[in-house]
């Protein structure tokens, strides 16, 4: 059973055998013993390559001949193709903008509940939909308050919800992407700043001209960056929602100060990228990084 980076040996059980050996080589002598263990997972592989392996049948007679069995690791992902979320089968494209791969949708992983309870540590996934309609999770995706999307943890760059292989972009992740859009965006500023860097991440058209998903005049979106930000609004303090078609709001895994977190918001109305400190009991929307 192969996947990028693994495979899993699977071999049938050979009557009268006490036990098994497996190796890389064709040497019994330095196998590994499996004892009764018919199944072998192997890490560490290299994508797209093919690779034989050997295993023997054992008693108090002696040993088998080897069984060659061979296997492919998958071809080798790259940024620009789409990933499976395992956990609920959701698909994400992805898209390479500078050094960094993101995904090219907002998350929407976990089970939704009413806007005015709160998210808690309860070992389930939860999410907010846009007016308590599924359907707004569907188009928008999730919005998580802070530490469910960060899984109860304060690290920097954490998982979090987000799938295996990806986690939660820093403050300075966000200033990364921004900065390459932008160069003239300066990341210290509380608000927005540049006046490009938002245009080029906002999908394109209007609500009015029934050609997209944000107000006009959607200002300056041309989405040249392919990061597809669509206007999620988000969940307040109170448990009521707002501003969908006119905002986006995005966290980062970054803390400010011990009650608020660092987020990005783009606006219906400017091409800026926003920098704001928030409530940590807001739901906002979670785009996730690759990791390197």
């Amino acid at each position: 059973v192969p996947d990028s980076t693994q495979i899993t040996w699977n071999w049938e059980g050979s009557p009268g055998a006490t036990g098994y050996k497996w190796n890389t080589i064709d040497d019994y002598a330095t196998a590994t013993d499996m004892l009764t263990a018919t199944t072998k997972t192997e890490t560490g592989l290299t994508c797209g390559m093919a690779y034989t392996r050997y295993v023997w049948a054992y008693n108090g007679y002696g040993y088998s001949v080897p069984l060659n069995v061979s296997q492919s690791t998958l071809a080798c992902w790259v940024c620009g193709q789409p990933i499976t979320d395992v956990r609920d089968g959701m698909t994400y494209n992805t898209v390479q903008i500078g050094t960094q791969c993101w995904l090219k949708k907002n998350l929407n992983i976990g089970t939704k509940i009413p806007g005015a309870q709160e998210q808690a540590n309860n070992g389930t996934i939860e999410k907010y939909c846009y007016n308590n309609d599924e359907a707004n999770c569907d188009i928008y995706g999730g919005l998580y308050q802070w530490e469910e999307m960060m899984q109860y943890v304060t690290t920097q760059g954490a998982k979090g919800i987000c799938p295996n292989g990806w986690h939660i972009p820093t403050d300075e992740e966000w200033c990364t992407v921004t900065q390459f859009l932008d160069p003239t965006v300066n990341c210290g500023v509380w608000g927005g700043s540049g006046t490009n860097a938002g245009g080029k991440m906002k999908s394109t058209g209007t609500i009015e001209a029934g050609t997209g998903l944000w107000y006009s005049p959607n200002a300056g979106a041309t989405n040249e960056s392919g990061f597809t930000a669509v206007p999620a609004g988000y969940r307040l303090l109170s448990g009521t929602f707002c501003e969908i078609c006119s905002y986006g709001s995005w966290w980062s895994s970054s803390e400010n100060g011990t009650s608020d977190a660092w987020n990005r918001a783009l606006s219906y109305d400017d091409s800026y990228v926003h920098r704001a400190g928030n409530y940590r009991v807001f739901g906002f929307s979670v785009r996730c990084l690759r990791d390197l």
